[in-house]
């Protein structure tokens, strides 16, 4: 599952996977003398993942697994928080659906819709919201807000809804765009530089449902 999970991924981004191996490491924090006060679920360490063994379910997609396992090619020196974040749901979600078939508009999964309706409830609209909220707040406490599941909550549901828009082959080259840039920068790929490579791949019949679906999903203000 775990092979066909990096297949599913480099067919979708054109790009090849960027480790040579994957060291996972499945415990409960107790078990690594962590202490009590730290609880995670799943985490990219960069060198291995940690993942909480209770999330790994056999015989269903390991959603915490492909989750991290995706953040190789959407990390902090690639993209900003909501984009890494909703970047590596999507990737799951993607996965899921070339392995069990389907399409991601028809399955949206349950936990993303109930997500996205808590963002609304916490007054979290948009993605430019989550911006504003980083910004005034800092990472450390943003991490600890109840509405920090809506990075990816409302991240993913904007590539879905780009993905349906601009068709898969469009979309793959905006992200390989976006990845390439961070790479020969040595920089997170900025907010604008996002908005201009999905723009680029809109069409004359799609730029108008483009631009006012980023409006409405993502807010904030760009130069077209």
């Amino acid at each position: 599952q775990l092979e066909d999970a990096i297949r599913a991924m480099e067919e979708l981004t054109g790009l090849p996977f960027p480790r040579q191996e994957i060291i996972a490491l499945l415990a409960l924090p107790r078990e690594l003398n962590l202490g009590s006060e730290v609880d995670y679920l799943d985490l990219n360490r960069g060198t291995h993942i940690l993942v909480d063994p209770e999330l790994t379910i056999p015989g269903e997609t390991n959603r915490a697994l492909f989750h991290e396992i995706a953040h190789y090619y959407w990390g902090a020196d690639q993209a900003p928080l909501w984009f890494r974040e909703g970047a590596a749901d999507f990737l799951t979600s993607y996965v899921r659906d070339r392995t069990y078939g389907g399409s991601l508009r028809v399955n949206v999964s349950p936990e993303l819709a109930f997500g996205l309706k808590s963002c609304d409830s916490m007054q979290v609209p948009t993605i430019q919201k989550l911006i504003d909220k980083l910004a005034v707040e800092g990472y450390a406490a943003h991490r600890q807000a109840s509405n920090f599941t809506c990075n990816h909550n409302r991240g993913e549901n904007l590539f879905i809804e780009l993905y349906d828009l601009l068709s898969p082959g469009p979309f793959s080259a905006a992200w390989r765009e976006l990845h390439q840039l961070a790479a020969q920068q040595k920089r997170p790929v900025d907010e604008n530089e996002i908005y201009q490579a999905f723009l680029r791949q809109a069409t004359g019949d799609t730029v108008d449902a483009f631009k006012g679906l980023y409006a409405r999903l993502h807010g904030g203000d760009f130069e077209d």
